[in-house]
């Protein structure tokens, strides 16, 4: 007989902000978030850290992706297009986070749809990046060390 309630799973997402959402639609489908492509890679280089993501059904049994930002930054984006193609997004917070995937997606089309392989890691004391193709030439993006 267990005497505790057993493991919990995956991250609480935060609290949402609540500041009244804007809806718009996009072309870029939520489910290529889920990595069949590696493009959710480049995408988190794009996100603020501590991004919490998952799939729901909303009360209209609508499947969608949701992202959540520890700012309080948010977005629901169906994951069914509509007849022109196209998916809602409904968002709110300081941070547009799903503007913040439309342009990492933007960028992994610009780098025609690049692997895991083509991507490198430099670390130093002072920085950390993330690069594509070369370290010296290729975009790269730069994150905060342990002591910043």
């Amino acid at each position: 007989r267990r005497t505790t309630k057993g493991p919990e799973t995956g991250t609480p997402p935060p609290a949402r902000t609540t500041a009244a959402p804007t809806t718009r639609t996009t072309r870029v489908d939520p489910a290529e978030l889920d990595g069949g492509k590696n493009f959710s890679f480049l995408a988190q280089l794009y996100v603020p850290p501590g991004m919490f993501r998952s799939v729901r059904l909303l009360d209209s049994q609508t499947p969608v992706s949701y992202l959540a930002a520890p700012d309080g930054s948010w977005c629901e984006i169906t994951r069914i297009p509509d007849a022109s193609d196209h998916y809602t997004v409904r968002e709110a917070g300081p941070t547009s986070l799903w503007a913040s995937i439309e342009t990492a997606w933007a960028k992994w089309i610009e780098l025609d749809a690049p692997t895991l392989p083509e991507f490198g890691l430099t670390a130093t004391p002072t920085t950390h990046h993330i690069w594509h193709h070369d370290p010296e030439t290729g975009p790269r993006w730069t994150f905060p060390t342990p002591d910043e």
